[in-house]
């Protein structure tokens, strides 16, 4: 028997497939945000005079190297554009990759005596090695003069020797000897990977985040909801069965911005999946953050979230003397 004077407020239990729309609501929303957010990002520190510095340096080296071309100022590795090229004749496909050999090796040449003798010995064990036939016969041999020569016993078709002898010597090893003598290259070349992947995604990522999960509950404060939970009326409690404080809420965000979402960037979405584990499986369906704070995520389609007993006195309920007693309904399993 309920004690005279007190209220009881009955909540059911927001239901998993909801809770799964919403998140991948808020989460399309994100990805769009953060594209935006990341091209203006890019496009911040493409503005900077260390960027523009280093990129002019770094095309130019990749294209006195021979390796890369440029058309229509884009600059693309030498097998990647002509390969895409299925007009080309195998001749004139051969003469392209070996004419980029040869400004390779004069470019290392040019670098420094230790580039241009490792260059030309990393090129002549490359084609002599004895996994590099065609039909068990050598693409390159020895000539009388100790020179190495395109194998006049291989009947390897000038195309094939373009694929399968030269352009796999530009894709792997000259790019490897150039990053390894080229000055500045391999600096300048981790310099934008360094930029992109701890500057640029980082920033975008996480403002991106607050965009998304911070800012709306601040406006929707009853049921701190975001966009996608305002769309599946889903609120949030926290535990004393009105909605979320401020504190609390702030606290859930960084967890799931921080902890759970921008770590997965790292983990292979590792936080992510137990977050998920944890709402779909766990005794009161809570998620990571959820459950580190206590919060619930109920539906509000029957029932009005509430901010205090204050509040539920305004409502009407003059003769509230005693605690409201919330109570869950659980509908998960029903």
């Amino acid at each position: 028997m309920e004690e005279e004077g007190s209220i009881k407020v009955e909540y059911q239990r927001a239901r998993f497939h909801r809770r799964v729309f919403a998140q991948l609501m808020d989460f399309l929303l994100f990805a769009l945000v953060f594209i935006a957010l990341f091209i203006g990002v890019r496009q911040i520190a493409y503005s900077t005079p260390g960027y523009q510095t280093t990129e002019q340096r770094l095309k130019k080296t990749k294209l006195d190297s021979g390796l890369f071309i440029e058309k229509d100022g884009i600059i693309t590795l030498v097998t990647t554009y002509y390969s895409n090229n299925k007009d080309l004749a195998g001749s004139t496909l051969k003469n392209y990759y070996t004419s980029a050999i040869d400004t390779f090796l004069s470019y290392m040449s040019l670098t420094s005596p230790e580039a241009s003798s490792d260059s030309k010995k990393v090129f002549d064990n490359y084609r002599l090695s004895t996994s590099l036939t065609y039909k068990d016969i050598s693409y390159f041999v020895k000539d009388t003069n100790g020179d190495i020569k395109e194998n006049p016993l291989c009947t390897a078709s000038e195309k094939e020797y373009a694929e399968k002898a030269y352009a796999p010597f530009i894709d792997n090893q000259a790019q490897s000897l150039l990053i390894e003598f080229a000055p500045f290259y391999q600096r300048d070349t981790k310099y934008f990977s360094d930029l992109v992947f701890f500057i640029e995604v980082p920033i975008a990522f996480i403002l991106g985040a607050i965009l998304i999960y911070y800012i709306p509950p601040l406006f929707f404060k009853r049921g701190r909801k975001t966009l996608g939970k305002l769309a599946f009326h889903i609120a949030r409690l926290g535990p004393d069965g009105y909605s979320l404080k401020l504190g609390r809420f702030t606290g859930e965000a960084a967890l799931f911005i921080f902890a759970v979402f921008f770590l997965s960037l790292f983990t292979y979405g590792a936080p992510v999946l137990i977050s998920l584990t944890l709402m779909a499986f766990s005794k009161k369906k809570q998620d990571f953050p959820d459950f580190m704070l206590n919060i619930q995520e109920v539906s509000d389609e029957s029932n009005k979230i509430f901010f205090s007993p204050e509040e539920i006195i305004e409502e009407g309920f003059s003769d509230v003397k005693k605690p409201v007693d919330f109570k869950m309904e659980d509908q998960i399993n029903k």
